[in-house]
């Protein structure tokens, strides 16, 4: 493997994604792993197997394709080869770590899977527990980090991003993307509440951020913007999994919203799609709120934040002071409070011609309590723990 000291080259078949080369400053050595990146084709794939000499490939199959014609015949092509191919078909509505580990290792030199986000994420951990290379054919829907090292599965409590393997080799065919890309573009767009808060952790924790981030969510805010096809938002988040493989982190690249969304998804079952884009209306309509209100100090009670914790995860008083983090002292608050009025005219301009209208049939009490619990799994200072800090949240749930 190659590596890339404080700078890379991404290389895509779009021109618009051709030779970015990213030079970070942050002081961190960061390494991207090589990946080939082809189109309505396999041959490189193949190529891969025939000079490693790869005697067996295991394909794991997203039930719903496991008939397609297309698939079918990337598995073929791969027989023709001398390859002995092991078939076996994904039957799980979510990803979670437990599906991932209880995946038995039967001696593949290779592994394959066609599927969407949630099966990549699945064998992706999976790759990484045996040490094996992982190819993913795309089948639809995706998002950027499915093209990460890192997977988002459910440990029992919540969802986190677990440091797993980058696919060496991604492949897409047109026919088997979802063909409906507003919500991916949706997605996209919705980076920017990252960026502000990136902008407010800059300030606040300056050692938290690579300050390069930054400029790689605003080009893929910019380009998500003119997306007319999902074969142009395929590639921007493979843009965007590169980044955080090369970054060595994801955090960075969502905000509170992805907190929030993790917590909808464990209590209402319903997709992630629906979840993110619900937790990202919920967030605009908070900071919005907060703007207008000046950022005031509320009252609030320490233990009806355990209680409320207490309530939504079903869990022990003693279990829920694990989830309670230290309380933000009145000086702490009142210079982050600072900070994010100096932003002000930034997050003004990321609520701008936004429209805020919250609509689904998840319950105003499911998307409240996933509001509150929220910034208690955050693994840095987001806006809504100074939100909660300020007492916004428990005013919420009265």
């Amino acid at each position: 493997m190659r590596k890339h000291h404080l700078s890379c080259y991404y290389f895509f078949m779009e021109q618009n994604y051709d030779g970015i080369e990213i030079s970070c400053e942050c002081g961190c050595e960061h390494v991207l792993d090589p990946m080939c990146v082809e189109q309505n084709t396999i041959e490189k794939f193949k190529e891969n197997l025939c000079q490693s000499r790869t005697k067996s490939v295991r394909v794991f199959l997203n039930r719903k394709f496991m008939k397609n014609s297309i698939i079918m015949n990337v598995i073929d092509e791969i027989r023709e080869l001398g390859v002995v191919v092991d078939e076996e078909v994904l039957f799980f509505d979510f990803a979670q770590e437990i599906s991932a580990s209880s995946i038995v290792f039967k001696g593949e030199e290779y592994v394959v899977v066609a599927g969407d986000f949630k099966d990549i994420d699945v064998i992706k951990y999976y790759c990484k527990s045996i040490g094996l290379d992982l190819c993913v054919i795309v089948v639809d829907d995706f998002l950027d980090f499915s093209f990460s090292k890192y997977s988002r599965l459910y440990d029992g409590i919540t969802y986190c991003f677990y440091r797993t393997v980058a696919p060496k080799h991604v492949i897409c065919f047109d026919e088997l993307l979802n063909s409906n890309s507003l919500k991916i573009k949706k997605y996209l767009e919705l980076k920017s509440l990252a960026y502000f808060e990136n902008a407010l952790a800059g300030y606040s924790e300056p050692n938290m951020i690579c300050k390069k981030i930054n400029s790689k969510l605003m080009k893929a805010i910019k380009f998500s913007k003119a997306i007319k096809k999902v074969g142009n938002a395929f590639f921007l988040c493979v843009f965007l999994g590169r980044a955080m493989s090369f970054f060595g982190g994801t955090k960075n690249f969502f905000g509170a919203e992805m907190d929030v969304c993790g917590i909808l998804e464990v209590k209402t079952k319903k997709s992630f799609f629906e979840c993110y884009l619900l937790s990202s209306e919920l967030m605009l309509e908070v900071y919005a709120t907060a703007l207008k209100n000046n950022l005031k100090l509320l009252n609030f009670d320490l233990n009806t934040r355990i209680d409320n914790i207490k309530r939504v995860l079903k869990l022990s008083a003693i279990c829920c002071l694990g989830f309670v983090k230290r309380q933000k002292t009145i000086q702490e608050l009142q210079k982050t409070t600072k900070l994010v009025s100096a932003l002000r005219f930034m997050l003004a301009g990321l609520l701008e011609g936004k429209t805020m209208n919250i609509s689904s049939n998840i319950s105003k009490k499911d998307l409240l309590e996933s509001l509150y619990v929220a910034p208690e799994f955050s693994g840095r200072f987001l806006m809504l723990n100074l939100l909660r800090d300020l007492g916004y949240l428990e005013n919420l749930l009265k």
